[in-house]
């Protein structure tokens, strides 16, 4: 059996031969995701400037004197790969949380804007932020929302927010209120009976002191009858 491939056999597949019919293709850098390419790609390349041999160097006094080719050598394949390791995040990035495409599309909404706004007729009418009863009066309800300054924009966005929000810190004011008082409410009933207790303690004590009282009293008239002394008593104890 001959070994040899026949003619006119293409040769299989390689996955270096480009990619395949269901590889996804990769979406072009609109204006935005340029822009933030640019301003990666600037920063990344300070970040890497700043750490330039001479203060590398200076972490490492002693290569640095006796061996500085080879402490050059490791800076120089720190920086790279340092580099090569920022962009591959900086493009996982992009992929994981689709930033090109939300940038593109952004883009696209932000031209047509601009196109609604340019062929918008004169003296038109757009709606506006507010209603009717809230924040919209007649000068509010008859300007462009793109004409508005940028406080009376962000009023018209966060009212509503902190609208619900005193609303909620309203309603648990009222709630830590009622509960305080009826804490106020438990505590004097409990001030009442411990007065109550009190009372009832005194008289007790009360009582008990007039018993030893009558009991001394008698203890003194039986000694003044019998004639005996209290040490006398206490011997015969």
């Amino acid at each position: 059996m001959s070994n040899t491939i026949p003619e006119n056999v293409p040769p299989n597949p390689t996955p270096d031969d480009g990619p395949g019919p269901l590889e996804k293709e990769k979406e072009v850098e609109g204006i935005r995701a340029a822009q933030l390419r640019k301003i990666f790609t600037i920063a990344l390349s300070k970040s890497i400037k700043n750490c330039s041999y001479e203060n590398f160097s200076r972490c490492f006094p002693t290569p640095a004197r006796y061996a500085p080719g080879i402490l050059r050598g490791a800076w120089q394949q720190m920086c790279e790969f340092w580099e090569r390791l920022a962009k591959k995040e900086y493009e996982d990035i992009l992929k994981e949380r689709n930033v090109v495409q939300s940038l593109n599309q952004l883009d696209i909404l932000t031209k047509e804007a601009e196109e609604r706004r340019g062929e918008a007729p004169p003296g038109e009418n757009p709606i506006s932020y507010a209603s009717s009863g809230s924040l919209g009066d007649e000068m509010l309800m008859n300007t462009r929302p793109s004409t508005l300054p940028p406080d009376v924009i962000i009023t018209a966005q966060l009212t509503p927010l902190l609208v619900a929000a005193q609303q909620r810190l309203t309603s648990r004011i009222s709630e830590v209120q009622s509960e305080n008082a009826g804490l106020m409410s438990t505590i004097e009933d409990q001030r009442r009976e411990i007065e109550q207790l009190l009372k009832v303690l005194e008289s007790g004590l009360g009582h008990l002191e007039g018993a030893v009282e009558v009991v001394n009293t008698g203890r003194k008239l039986v000694m003044k009858d019998t004639g005996l002394s209290e040490e006398d008593q206490s011997e015969r104890r």
